[in-house]
């Protein structure tokens, strides 16, 4: 079972969530795998998707996309709507 770095994944979302401030909630909502997704090659892919209260963004939706790798997982994206 592959896993991604701690370090890699507090990078990619630091800088996308910094301007909302500290999480203040987060309940998990969906975990969809995938063999192909719009604009992206086919491999595996896992969207995980929360729901999210930020100190300045209260009900948002949190999406990471993650992409297997041979070394293991990577964040392919992070969104919040």
């Amino acid at each position: 079972k592959s896993q991604m770095p701690q370090t890699r994944w507090a990078s990619t979302i630091a800088t996308v969530r910094e301007p909302l401030g500290g999480v203040s909630s987060r309940v998990l909502k969906s975990a969809t795998k995938s063999r192909s997704l719009p604009g992206a090659p086919d491999g595996e892919y896992v969207v995980v998707q929360f729901q999210t209260s930020f100190a300045n963004k209260a009900a948002a939706t949190e999406t990471v996309v993650l992409s297997h790798e041979a070394s293991g997982w990577k964040v392919d994206g992070y969104f919040i709507r």
